[in-house]
């Protein structure tokens, strides 16, 4: 899974419409009772600039309370919805990636 919108990137001086964001490390640890997970995404002027692993466009990170459990989301999926629920990626559309086996 990934995202796509529109990002403005060097302190705002450009603006990227429809780039690619994709959750690259989902981090969890524990300390005494409290579970963290730490979510670095991302960001590319497109799909294809990250299939060539060219450097990102900028970098998101931050940090949810995942969940565990059975019929649970897996961490990454959570960490998309947390990103989600923040106002900054509200209006961000859904790109599904294709699974190869």
């Amino acid at each position: 899974m990934a995202f796509q919108q529109t990002i403005t990137v060097l302190d705002n001086q450009v603006t990227v419409p429809n780039a690619y964001l994709k959750i690259v490390s989902a981090n969890v640890t524990t300390i005494g009772e409290i579970i963290t997970c730490d979510i670095t995404m991302y960001a590319y002027k497109n799909k294809e600039a990250a299939e060539n692993e060219l450097p990102p466009l900028t970098t998101y990170t931050d940090k949810f309370t995942p969940i565990f459990g059975d019929n649970v989301s897996d961490i990454k999926q959570q960490g998309y919805n947390y990103l989600k629920s923040k106002p900054e990626f509200a209006n961000a559309i859904d790109i599904l990636e294709e699974i190869s086996l």
